[in-house]
């Protein structure tokens, strides 16, 4: 045999070797996904599904360097430089790779999916990457050892590489042509993604084989999904026409007064309540972290004790599961659109957005959003200055000497802040505000400041500590406030901005979206819990019901105090999701399934449960796909009427 298909051979082996190291990888340090799955599952998640995927993507890697060194060979041409940039063709593309599998090991541990552009959400700056690079424990390890196996390989594979130096045993032309041509077609079956002829090409839902959705995320890969991630843009899930005959029958509309079709009057038998708004968006609020959802621990008494006297929706959850999506949703009523950055993408920053400030803002109200961060962080102050807010206020309005990481200044400087800022408002015309607060202490990863003296001693837990620290300072935050003369006329609304990964049963993990909704305005709102379910896209409409302010709403969203949904929807970047009493749909790619939640089982029901399986699967579908058409449509700006009246 020529050397050269010997070389290919190996630097395959190479591949697929490493492949199943970074699948092993995985596999050991989430044991917890896994513990119940069969043995068959496993072996299928590695040997099959995770061999072809792993060929698929190092079959590709190969190809221009075999055709390289195929023609060098096959024409007997003894020059050196198809093998050095064969070499180094391979090496770079191979670098790629190790960089995806290296990344992916602490991506999936933060979002329980394997690697996407979602990870390029945090990339908008170099200088926030670095700040997180360098912070970040998990990332600081990912980075040394993606550096010492790039240098590793290199270094290994540049001697395979120096073997095809030299003279070959002399060959007749057209063996030599022979070996080229199978050579190329024994790459086919990796190019395709599979042994047999007869099958489609390898697409993402091949990687869904097992009840376990652990086994199904790693038996793909890193470069794969990432890759595959970036064709996938725009929602295409329904005709235009059909989601907007649904949604409008879903959100009780009869009429199109609006060019907007889901635009409608809301007017009120009683005068506004012209009271302050002050939203405040916790980073990362789990539901999964509070007692009265079922953790053991009591990490945020504060918060425990304030929803006890407040209106709280314990079936609430967040559009999405990324910041950005939570402040756009809260703010403008829309869900998130696939795996699109609402306030970054090209088809949202083009048009603008009529929602919850600037409906406010038209009312009279000054808005206001405090961020502790980098203002160019997720486009916030890009995309909130031109969208109803007249003050943006970041970590550049901070001293210097206040501290902060690599998110921003904590919790506890930030509600400082937002203390003055609202006295300073107050002082100038009392004119109500609205101001709108996103903190970032919870965030996971976020090493616990010291500049609150805690009430009581810290847990041990990274991921718990960080919220007894934002619990804490929320207290100060609400005691401070309470001595101020806007206090005892305000509305506190406190929700998550997204959950986290905790209790990874499902591939998308219901505590990521599982958030509360706490509306706090003792004297004007009754305490109570609901249990109706809701999302983020609900909030502006309950706002503007609860101070009885007449306006076009122009939002997929309901006053949750007095409408209900029979189910709450979301994304988790391509991933879109619905969920009810009994059913969690699931829906990745092309592959749906549906889950029993409440008893916690991993089998798809969606044959035993074909009508709840139709039901939220339209649902979900028809609401974000009618995002996507409004957006499509320039539709989301304030409302302009039609005329005449369509019924």
């Amino acid at each position: 045999m020529p050397r050269y298909p010997l070389l290919l051979l190996k630097l395959l082996g190479v591949g697929l070797i490493t492949g199943q190291l970074f699948r092993l990888f995985l596999f050991l340090a989430h044991h917890d996904q896994w513990q119940d799955a069969q043995l068959a599952d496993i072996l299928h998640a590695f040997l099959d599904r995770g061999l072809l995927f792993d060929l698929y993507v190092n079959a590709w890697a190969l190809l221009l360097p075999a055709l390289l060194l195929g023609i060098r060979y096959a024409s007997g041409s003894s020059a050196v430089w198809p093998v050095r940039t064969a070499r180094w063709i391979w090496s770079a593309l191979f670098i790629v790779i190790l960089f995806f599998g290296c990344a992916d090991v602490p991506f999936y541990a933060y979002v329980n999916m394997r690697l996407t552009d979602l990870a390029l959400s945090t990339a908008q700056t170099w200088q926030q990457s670095l700040r997180e690079l360098v912070s970040t424990p998990p990332y600081l390890i990912a980075v040394i050892v993606f550096a010492i196996l790039s240098f590793a390989v290199v270094r290994i594979t540049g001697r395979f590489f120096k073997t095809l130096v030299g003279e070959e045993r002399p060959m007749k032309p057209w063996l030599r042509w022979s070996w080229f041509a199978l050579s190329l077609f024994a790459l086919i079956p990796g190019l395709r993604g599979t042994l047999d002829p007869s099958d489609q090409p390898l697409a993402p839902e091949d990687a869904y084989f097992s009840n376990t959705p652990f086994l199904n995320q790693l038996s793909t890969n890193a470069t794969y999904s990432f890759v595959a991630s970036l064709t996938i843009e725009h929602v295409d899930y329904l005709p235009s026409e059909v989601a907007i005959a649904n949604v409008r029958g879903y959100l009780g509309i009869t009429d199109q007064r609006y060019t907007s079709p889901v635009a409608r009057d809301v007017v009120f038998d009683t005068i506004p309540d012209r009271r302050n708004v002050v939203l405040i968006l916790v980073e990362s609020l789990s539901a999964n972290r509070l007692h009265r959802f079922g953790h053991p621990k009591n990490l945020m008494p504060f918060l425990e004790s304030l929803m006890d006297s407040s209106l709280v929706y314990d079936r609430f959850f967040s559009a999405g599961t990324r910041t950005c999506n939570g402040i756009f949703s809260s703010l403008y009523g829309l869900p998130a659109i696939g795996a699109q950055h609402p306030m970054a993408h090209p088809s949202m920053t083009s048009q603008p957005f009529y929602g919850l400030p600037s409906i406010l803002r038209e009312g009279g109200y000054h808005t206001s959003f405090l961020y502790p961060g980098d203002p160019l962080f997720d486009n916030m102050t890009g995309f909130l200055s031109t969208n109803g807010f007249d003050t943006f206020i970041s970590r550049n309005d901070f001293a210097d000497s206040i501290p902060r990481n690599s998110w921003g200044v904590t919790d506890h400087a930030l509600y400082t802040k937002v203390i003055e800022h609202l006295d300073a408002l107050h002082a100038k015309d009392r004119a109500p505000f609205f101001a709108s607060i996103m903190t970032i202490s919870s965030h996971k990863g976020y090493n616990v400041p010291d500049d609150v003296r805690m009430a009581e001693p810290l847990s041990e837990e990274g991921d718990e500590n960080i919220y007894q620290y934002a619990d804490r300072a929320m207290e100060l935050f609400f005691a401070q406030a309470a001595t101020h003369p806007w206090f005892a006329n305000t509305v506190f609304v406190i929700l998550g901005d997204h959950g986290q990964r905790f209790d990874p049963v499902y591939e998308v993990p219901i505590p990521y979206h599982h958030v509360p909704m706490i509306i706090h305005a003792p004297g004007v709102v009754a305490a109570r819990m609901e249990h109706g379910f809701g999302t983020q896209v609900d909030v502006p409409e309950t706002i503007l019901g609860l101070l009885n302010i007449p306006h076009v709403n122009n939002t997929l969203g309901l006053d949750l105090r007095r409408s209900q949904h029979p189910l709450a929807y979301f994304c988790s970047d391509d991933r879109i999701c619905a969920i009810d009493d009994r059913s969690y749909w699931i829906r990745t790619g092309e592959v749906e399934r549906l889950y029993d939640h409440p008893s916690r089982r991993t089998t798809d029901v969606s044959q035993q449960r074909p009508l709840e399986l139709d039901s939220l699967r339209t649902y979900a579908m028809s609401m974000v796909q009618v995002a996507q058409w409004l957006v499509d449509e320039k539709l989301v700006g304030k409302p302009i009427r039609a005329d005449p009246i369509k019924p």
